[in-house]
């Protein structure tokens, strides 16, 4: 985890100092104090790696902020879903332009990586789809489900050709917690068997898992109440089901769902998991680690998310507070087959330009009806926005479980996932050219000199 003073809410600061202490009482507890030291020099990001060939490709400024540039895919308005066409998205003079200027691509992998998570976890898949250079024509769905009248794909392949090294990405929906209590039959629960068909179809064993807890389809039942051992259940699931080497566990980011209590039990179930990964990675680090143990890693994209919320947020005039707290309710808004299709979302997720009255946090609709880059309906992300920096922590995560496929030196790991956070979950690093006579448009993150004001929790002891 790599919680930044510059990107985080206020709130979210409390939240990580309380973590600090949770933190702190884990290590002296345990008496580890010779856990990795972050570095803010840049990761490599440009990969020679036999098995996973990653490069950074610059986008030119010009096509960022033209017409038809970054775009959310898709809106609904007057009506009915629709891709937006003939404005521009990409809020001027802000990190959008200066410091996401690029995109994320692979051109060769042999590892197989599973997201396992809801629709958002899905839109992981997506974003990392993209960057594959996979069209959606070769996706093929190996489970389906129907739910509220329309089928929905349970587990979806998209394979490279063996010439690219033929590793897959998948998806598996999971509504609930991947734990035992919640195997069923229904579409909330989830069923072993659809994991079965990966290797029923010979697509090969997973070797990495990515999951993305289903926060707001929990919010019901288990959201504010998630504890660390909950996530030690998940993990002994994709253990006996999938054998993995790596699971890398995401941060549940913003949504709608969320705004009832202005995210606290979502900040607090991240705790969670962050003292769940700490947990392990101490455990790890005191064996010496463990050939025989999955790797746990952290993406942080809570972080991200929230940077880019609070970064369109000064586009609009509003306060870093007011970006996780002001709101539009879309109140006037059509309905589609007798539900409301939108709810209340953050402003500053779902909108852009103009100027917000600070003195209120509610508001109908976005200002002009402007809808921003960030979210379509305030709960999934825009790929073109938010693709390139979650693609690049992902891929570097994988990456560092590569570099180090060999090693048990479990400090390196996690240094090297620390490195990965720092860099893409952080709005403050920029892309720099490899070469300086601009023949290239390939290059690398680096974090400026100005923005590393971090809380390092590895220096907590």
């Amino acid at each position: 985890m790599v919680p930044n003073i510059v990107t985080s809410s206020p709130r979210r600061i409390l939240t990580i100092v309380a973590s600090l202490t949770i933190v702190a009482s884990i290590l002296l507890t345990l008496g580890v104090s010779n856990l990795p030291i972050r570095r803010t020099s840049d990761y490599e990001s440009s990969s020679s790696n036999p098995k996973l060939k990653t490069r950074l490709v610059q986008i030119p400024s010009e096509e960022l902020k033209s017409n038809g540039g970054f775009k959310c895919e898709i809106h609904f308005d007057e009506g009915e879903w629709k891709i937006p066409e003939n404005d521009t998205f990409v809020p001027p003079n802000t990190k959008f332009v200066s410091n996401n200027n690029f995109e994320t691509k692979v051109d060769y992998s042999t590892v197989n990586i599973l997201f396992v998570g809801d629709s958002v976890g899905e839109n992981m898949f997506y974003f990392l789809e993209r960057a594959y250079g996979l069209p959606i024509t070769n996706r093929k769905q190996l489970y389906q489900k129907m739910w509220d009248g329309q089928w929905q794909s349970m587990l979806t392949v998209n394979q490279l050709p063996k010439e690219r090294g033929g590793g897959y990405l998948a998806f598996a929906r999971v509504l609930s917690l991947w734990t035992n209590d919640n195997i069923g039959d229904s579409y909330q629960e989830w069923d072993p068997k659809i994991f079965a068909l990966l290797q029923q179809h010979k697509y090969g064993p997973v070797d990495t898992v990515v999951y993305r807890t289903p926060w707001a389809w929990m919010t019901k039942t288990m959201t504010g109440k998630i504890e660390p051992q909950h996530y030690h259940q998940v993990l002994d699931t994709a253990n006996r089901i999938l054998q993995p080497k790596t699971v890398i566990f995401a941060t549940s980011v913003l949504n709608n769902n969320g705004l009832p209590d202005n995210f606290a039990s979502l900040h607090k179930d991240n705790q969670a998991l962050f003292k769940f990964v700490w947990e392990h990675q101490i455990s790890m680090t005191r064996r010496g680690g463990n050939p025989n143990k999955t790797r746990v890693l952290l993406w942080d994209w809570e972080q991200l998310t929230s940077a880019f919320v609070l970064e369109n947020a000064r586009s609009m005039g509003l306060t870093a507070d007011q970006a996780f707290t002001h709101r539009i309710t879309n109140d006037n808004k059509d309905e589609e087959r007798g539900k409301k299709m939108y709810f209340p979302q953050l402003t500053a997720m779902s909108c852009r330009g103009g100027k917000y009255n600070s003195n209120t946090n509610e508001i109908n609709h976005c200002a002009g009806d402007r809808r921003g880059v960030l979210s379509a309906d305030g709960m999934h992300w825009c790929e073109t926005t938010m693709g390139p920096r979650t693609n690049g922590g992902i891929l570097c995560l994988v990456q560092c479980t590569l570099t180090h496929e060999n090693e048990y030196q479990v400090q390196s790991l996690h240094h090297c996932q620390n490195q990965c956070n720092a860099l893409y979950a952080d709005l403050n690093t920029v892309f720099i050219p490899d070469d300086d006579d601009g023949k290239t448009n390939t290059g690398h993150l680096v974090k400026l000199p100005q923005s590393e004001t971090t809380i390092d929790l590895t220096k907590v002891v």
